[in-house]
């Protein structure tokens, strides 16, 4: 998604292959990144819950710097680091804005606010309404990240040249 959404707002032409190819090719960074920040978060959040915030908004374009600057881990971290710097409040409202969603789809699947005679499609609902809510999440993470680079830089993110 990271690579699909940069692509299009840098107006460049891509197809599935390419994005699956880019996806593939960064895997072991991304799954070192996905480690490294759930390791971090649930720290984070265990110490009082503010740490874990700010460590999610510190890091929140991680995933998109390792795709767009083809770097390692601790450099995407350090970039993304970098990039929030002076901007963690609005991404703390792009975290929320997905977040919030996302629990109340959640705390209506579990206590079951459907309506009784859906209860059996309550798990397909569910999934359908949470995979788009991912889907988005994993839009905003770019859209995020093109913005952050193009105030803090002064250019729009052109990337995977």
């Amino acid at each position: 998604m990271a690579y699909s959404t940069i692509q299009d707002l840098t107006s460049r032409r891509f197809s599935a292959g390419q994005s699956a190819a880019a996806v593939l090719h960064r895997s072991h960074p991304v799954f070192g990144i996905g480690l490294c920040t759930g390791i971090a978060f649930m720290l984070g959040y265990v110490l009082l819950i503010v740490p874990g915030v700010i460590v999610a908004c510190t890091w929140y374009v991680s995933l998109p710097a390792c795709m767009a600057g083809r770097t390692g881990v601790f450099q995407s971290l350090s970039r993304s680091r970098r990039l929030t710097r002076g901007h963690r409040l609005p991404v703390f409202v792009a975290v929320l804005a997905v977040l919030l969603p996302q629990v109340a789809v959640d705390m209506a699947s579990r206590f079951s606010l459907y309506p009784a005679e859906t209860v059996e499609a309550m798990p397909i609902t569910r999934l359908a309404i949470m995979s788009a809510l991912v889907a988005f999440e994993a839009v905003l993470h770019a859209v995020v990240y093109c913005e952050l680079r193009a105030v803090q830089e002064n250019k729009i993110a052109t990337v995977f040249d």
